[in-house]
């Protein structure tokens, strides 16, 4: 996993639909009063880290619309025409993001649509949560990945991704906090900002009968900043990559952890998007 090449590239449909399905000195609480609340933005923040919590479905987000597979798998909950917003022959983001699909358009957003750990995810709502809190997966850790108390790292958690039956109007709710949050975030940044999106694991690329879907491995993960090199970055990737990227990027200036220094890090490579 950590040999990836991880260059911008095609990936069979087949191949990112099988891929698909396979923390934090400040907190912003995950319950609005309604889908278009959005918690209020901190000043002087570099790092905006938002966990979708719940297993986000990342192939109803990028949406893999030329994929015969995709409509398939998904009589049902399949989006089509103005539920996408196109941004390549391939990929659609889902309407719910517009603002999301606009800064891809500006090249602001790079997307990991095949991201997962290579030690493997537990299916397990908050041990997950903590492996990605912590880069940890093989030990039970409270110290995040980054330098607790940092004042310039702040983490959002949004609920609404945990969507066993009738998916679509709740995927798309949630959806619309979360291009509003990132929409409004990106407005107020800087070039040395930067914001992460995840979610603990990904969802079955199948349908359910319930009109939902269930817990899945491999998902998506996109950054969003005006220094970053926007695009699908389709090989698959370990999330502890990405944190190895950040924490090189802001160690110097914020005080992040070392990479080098933090053993949970030290075996992967970096990531060459910002």
């Amino acid at each position: 996993m950590e040999n990836a090449l991880n260059r911008k590239s095609r990936i069979s449909r087949r191949e990112f639909i099988a891929g698909a399905a396979g923390a934090a000195a400040l907190f912003t609480p995950s319950a609005f009063a309604s889908p278009l609340v959005v918690p209020e933005v901190n000043r002087g923040v570099h790092l905006t880290i938002i966990h979708l919590s719940g297993g986000n479905d990342g192939i109803n987000t990028l949406v893999p619309y030329s994929s015969r597979d995709y409509y398939e798998c998904r009589p049902t909950l399949a989006l089509h025409g103005d539920e996408l917003v196109k941004v390549s022959g391939e990929y659609a983001f889902n309407s719910a993001l517009k603002e999301v699909a606009q800064l891809f358009r500006n090249g602001m957003v790079a997307a990991f649509p095949n991201t997962g750990c290579r030690d493997g995810l537990t299916m397990s709502h908050e041990r997950a949560s903590e492996i990605w809190r912590t880069g940890k997966p093989n030990s039970i850790d409270c110290d995040d990945w980054f330098a607790p108390a940092s004042k310039h790292v702040s983490l959002i958690t949004l609920d609404g991704f945990d969507t066993h039956s009738e998916q679509k109007s709740q995927h798309q709710a949630a959806l619309r906090r979360l291009s509003l949050l990132i929409d409004k975030i990106a407005r107020q940044s800087t070039a040395d900002d930067l914001i992460l999106v995840y979610s603990e694991f990904g969802r079955s690329r199948l349908e359910n009968e319930m009109g939902g879907t269930d817990h899945g491995g491999n998902g998506l993960m996109f950054a969003v900043g005006r220094g970053v090199s926007g695009g699908i970055y389709s090989d698959e990737i370990d999330f502890r990559q990405m944190y190895k990227t950040l924490a090189q990027k802001f160690q110097a200036s914020h005080k992040f952890k070392s990479a080098e220094l933090f053993p949970a890090l030290s075996s992967f490579n970096t990531l060459n998007f910002c």
